[in-house]
């Protein structure tokens, strides 16, 4: 029975590539074949100085254009800020000098309005005048985020949620594009604080870089690549185009029945004690978006596959669980979810 479910789901999900209604694999249109070629030239550029998997570059860059924060969890000195450095360092925001890159140093004694701004007396006028902190930028690195304490890890809260903040009732727009990449150490490094629940559910994806391979980790030494010359590094993408791309993400076609998918994952995911409290409607929202993203991100295509949806899967859903579990252990039960195993019941 339990094959038969498999070999259902595999049709259920797949009779779409058959339909001569359904859109085709790879993007046909001259303009969605321009906005690939701007990703592909911006994946070869980080990995001049990244020395990262493919799989990895794609995810980094799927949060990027699908808007999505990304939150980056390994041990120190693995290149966390160094990705989220020559990311921006590849955009030109010549048309748009609002759009900064502002990083945040997290400590404990970081205060809320280090991060958000606030106001302040000015005699001449006679009045406050709100002065803006670093989250009023294009993209914010939030650099070890897990070393402020619980108060500070909240005020990026209305930010990343909302694209705003209030100071004073007073609200204040963030930047169109606005993105964060936050940067953690793990939990059991000294002197870090867990990041509650409300602000992991704020990050559409989290992914660890892991160490480089034999040949990576010889490249970066012969090439010396710590030493970072922003100056050194090509400007491939216009901002104007980060918009079109990110307009195209959102317009990347998904079958309804790989949206029944989802909304199953997220039922059976509370229904479950271990996986205490579940998915999230947020987190099956960023589940959504990210596969469509992954969809163009990855290969240009105009329209999202299972393989899309599962490559996004446990950088989407991981980070949400209140228990930890050994990653082979997760990704066992998160397959199983999408195979259709515990779906029996539904095809009787």
């Amino acid at each position: 029975m339990g094959e038969q479910n498999v070999d259902n789901r595999n049709n259920l999900l797949n009779d779409r590539a058959n339909d001569e209604n359904k859109q085709p694999d790879r993007c046909i249109l001259e303009e969605d074949q321009v906005l690939y070629s701007l990703v592909e030239n911006l994946k070869l550029e980080i990995l001049k100085r990244v020395k990262i998997s493919e799989h990895t570059i794609n995810l980094v860059l799927t949060a990027f254009f699908s808007g999505l924060h990304l939150l980056l969890e390994d041990l120190p000195g693995m290149g966390k800020t160094t990705l989220a450095k020559t990311l921006v360092s590849c955009i030109d925001n010549t048309a748009d000098q609002t759009f900064l890159f502002r990083r945040i140093q997290f400590t404990a004694d970081l205060l809320p309005y280090d991060i958000i701004g606030t106001e302040i007396f000015v005699k001449e006028k006679n009045d406050f005048i709100f002065k803006s902190g670093p989250v009023f930028a294009g993209v914010l690195l939030a650099d070890e985020l897990n070393r402020g304490n619980p108060k500070v890890q909240s005020a990026l809260l209305e930010a990343m949620g909302e694209n705003q903040v209030t100071v004073s009732n007073k609200t204040y727009k963030l930047h169109d594009l606005f993105f964060v990449i936050a940067t953690q150490n793990p939990i059991e490094i000294e002197g870090t604080f867990p990041l509650p629940r409300s602000s992991l559910d704020r990050f559409g994806l989290s992914i660890s870089l892991g160490y480089p391979s034999e040949e990576q980790q010889k490249d970066i030494l012969k090439n010396n690549l710590l030493k970072f010359n922003p100056d050194s590094i090509n400007k491939v993408i216009k901002l104007a185009d980060i918009e079109k791309i990110r307009k195209r993400v959102d317009s990347v076609y998904i079958d309804s029945k790989l949206i029944d998918v989802i909304n199953e994952a997220g039922i059976l995911s509370r229904a479950s004690k271990e996986f205490y409290p579940g998915f999230s409607v947020r987190a099956l929202l960023h589940l959504l978006n990210a596969s469509k993203a992954y969809a163009f991100v990855s290969r240009g295509a105009s329209f999202v596959t299972d393989d899309d949806l599962k490559k996004v899967f446990i950088p989407v859903v991981s980070h949400r669980l209140y228990n930890k579990f050994d990653r082979t252990e997760l990704t066992s039960f998160l397959d199983e979810i999408l195979s259709k195993k515990y779906w029996q019941n539904k095809d009787n």
